[in-house]
């Protein structure tokens, strides 16, 4: 990976960036790091990644430059770097509404369609029901400590597979990657996938143990009802198989929620 100093002085060269910008380091992981660059009245994000990284996010923003709910993507050289706009607000809190954060979403209609594969970008399943099969047998281990995997499985051999063609989405579409400024909504770092609405408007539902209950259970059912068919018992299943991935992560990156995503597991469904 280029480090930080080269990348800053090939956007310099191209002129996206002055000599003089302020370059603050918000986070670093093993293989990629995130920056905010302030220069006078233009603030950027610049993100530093793998590869495949790169490439996927930024065809993505490329893809859906014309939604303006994502940042547009300035600059990449494809391999190591976005340069990428910066989107004001703040981190939206995890008790907002889910009914109100319908209203927000409607961008979603703009989504292109893909091929019949369902997952990643670099692990693509052969449909659905498979991809999230994997999924829980990748996390089956945890979920065992907290609710009874083996009932998931048999739900998911028995549920009928949804009508809905897959799409091009945004993959980790939650509430920790929204960011809201006066009631306008920005949605920040995309995991591209191939999938389904439906497992993009679940996901959303689960990214966050409140407001969980029958009304709103029945008000994204109808939201859904919008891109594709699908029996409601069928739709609770997929809820429920979801709900049990999202507490998987939890223990990992939110373990204060856990609790609550045990206790709507073993009531809601």
């Amino acid at each position: 990976m280029a480090s930080v100093r080269e990348v800053l002085f090939a956007l310099q060269d191209m002129h996206y960036v002055s000599g003089r910008c302020v370059l603050t380091e918000i986070t670093s992981g093993t293989t990629s790091k995130v920056f905010f660059i302030d220069d006078f009245d233009k603030k950027y994000i610049l993100k530093l990644n793998p590869p495949l990284s790169i490439q996927s996010e930024s065809q993505f923003l490329k893809r859906y430059q014309q939604i303006e709910s994502f940042p547009e993507c300035i600059a990449t050289d494809d391999t190591t770097y976005i340069l990428m706009e910066h989107m004001k607000g703040s981190m939206l809190y995890e008790q907002y509404s889910k009914l109100k954060i319908l209203d927000k979403i409607n961008f979603m209609n703009q989504y292109e369609y893909s091929d019949n594969r369902v997952g990643y970008i670099n692990d693509l399943k052969p449909d659905f029901k498979i991809f999230l099969k994997d999924e829980l047998a990748l996390e089956r281990l945890v979920i065992d400590d907290y609710f009874d995997s083996e009932a998931l499985f048999e739900a998911l051999d028995t549920v009928a597979l949804p009508e809905e063609t897959p799409k091009y989405v945004h993959g980790d579409f939650g509430y920790h990657n929204f960011i809201m400024q006066k009631e306008v909504l920005s949605v920040i770092d995309p995991t591209p996938m191939q999938n389904l609405i439906l497992y993009e408007l679940l996901f959303l539902y689960c990214s966050s143990p409140y407001d969980i209950n029958e009304e709103t259970l029945r008000a994204y059912y109808d939201y859904y009802l919008k891109f594709s068919w699908i029996d409601y018992k069928d739709f609770l299943i997929y809820a429920r198989i979801i709900m049990a991935l999202r507490l998987s992560t939890s223990t990992r990156h939110h373990p204060e929620d856990t609790t609550q995503y045990v206790v709507l597991l073993n009531e809601l469904f």
